[in-house]
């Protein structure tokens, strides 16, 4: 879900020309139900940095982003899309959050397309 922090990032965006880049996910641990109205996970333990991004058809931005193997054994709940920020945990602007379940291995590697289509009404 698009968060109500990542609606008016994208306001902003169009009207001041705020930097709207999706550049880090972070995996947290944390099961909640989503509201929309979260300004980050409910408990962060990894975050990455974009690892690609591409403009694979007209409207459409795909970023990817990869848990490696090194990055260890891992109880994955929530995941969430930020702009902005550091490497540091909770920084940065959080787009969007999702609920994910996964127990990832210290042997695995997932890696998480983002596809996000901007239509007409």
């Amino acid at each position: 879900m698009i968060t109500k922090d990542g609606l008016n990032l994208l306001r902003d965006g169009l009207f001041d020309g705020t930097s709207i880049e999706i550049n880090y996910m972070a995996a947290g641990d944390d099961g909640t139900a989503v509201t929309g109205l979260e300004t980050s996970l409910g408990n962060e333990i990894i975050r990455v940095a974009l690892s690609s991004a591409n403009k694979p058809q007209d409207f459409k931005v795909q970023t990817i982003f990869d848990l490696l193997d090194s990055d260890g054994a891992l109880t994955v709940r929530e995941i969430g899309f930020y702009s902005g920020g550091t490497i540091a945990a909770d920084s940065g602007t959080l787009i969007s959050r999702v609920l994910y379940s996964r127990d990832k291995s210290s042997i695995e590697s997932i890696q998480f397309n983002r596809d996000d289509i901007i239509g007409r009404g």
